[in-house]
């Protein structure tokens, strides 16, 4: 149980991982996108341009572009300052790391060329409820499978307990043949123990005919002494 939630866990991360970097990647295609150079030379990025939850402060959202000595942090930062690492060009980097208010980020960071400038997009995601989701949906298939187990443990037992009393009525039936029963009485057993009783009840067979003979000649013994010489 314990390998199937891990399997499961590692699986349900990448699915997440994977759905928050393509959405990364395609917020940070837009920011390139927006970039603009004016005409003295500055790099500006109209907020318009951008989706409203990177306005919002501390939004879960956020992005920070370095072009030359120039930084454009989104307003959701507000007045945070994040550590953008140093990258080659055209290098691409995926990572996690903790936020701000308990905030866990997702974040992606590569390096490119525009007009000639090389410019490092750094851009997060806050996946901290997509984790507490992923926990909360662990935690009732680990309940799940718990309860699938108990109820297969049941009905194990429910099919054994059918089984040995069955066993039971063929004990009954061998202790009646002892007490002078010739027979077994046919009663229905599982598939996989019906050879043997067969062949216990064969067996039984053969010694109750074997006593019978030696009653008999027993009987035909102490007839033949009483008479006379």
């Amino acid at each position: 149980m314990v390998l199937l939630l891990y399997v499961l866990n590692q699986g349900i991360q990448k699915l997440t991982e994977n759905y928050v970097s393509s959405r990364l990647q395609h917020d940070a295609d837009s920011l390139i996108s927006a970039l603009k150079l004016n005409d003295e030379g500055t790099w500006v990025l109209p907020h318009d341009k951008m989706s409203t939850v990177y306005n919002r402060v501390q939004s879960g959202h956020y992005y920070v572009i370095i072009a030359n000595n120039q930084k454009i942090r989104s307003r959701s930062l507000f007045d945070n300052n994040p550590v953008v690492p140093k990258i080659k060009l055209n290098e691409y980097h995926l990572y996690t790391e903790e936020g701000v208010n308990k905030e866990y980020w997702l974040i992606s960071v590569q390096k490119i060329k525009k007009k000639g400038d090389a410019i490092t997009i750094w851009i997060a995601e806050d996946i901290a409820p997509l984790e507490q989701t992923q926990h909360k949906f662990l935690l009732f298939a680990a309940g799940a499978i718990v309860i699938t187990i108990i109820l297969l443990l049941l009905m194990q037992y429910q099919i054994l307990q059918r089984g040995f009393s069955q066993l039971e009525q063929l004990r009954k039936s061998v202790k009646q043949l002892r007490l002078g029963k010739e027979e077994m009485q046919q009663q229905e057993l599982p598939s996989e123990i019906s050879p043997l009783v067969e062949e216990i009840g064969r067996l039984l067979g053969q010694l109750s005919q074997r006593v019978q003979r030696s009653r008999n000649a027993l009987g035909n013994l102490a007839h033949e002494l009483k008479r006379p010489l």
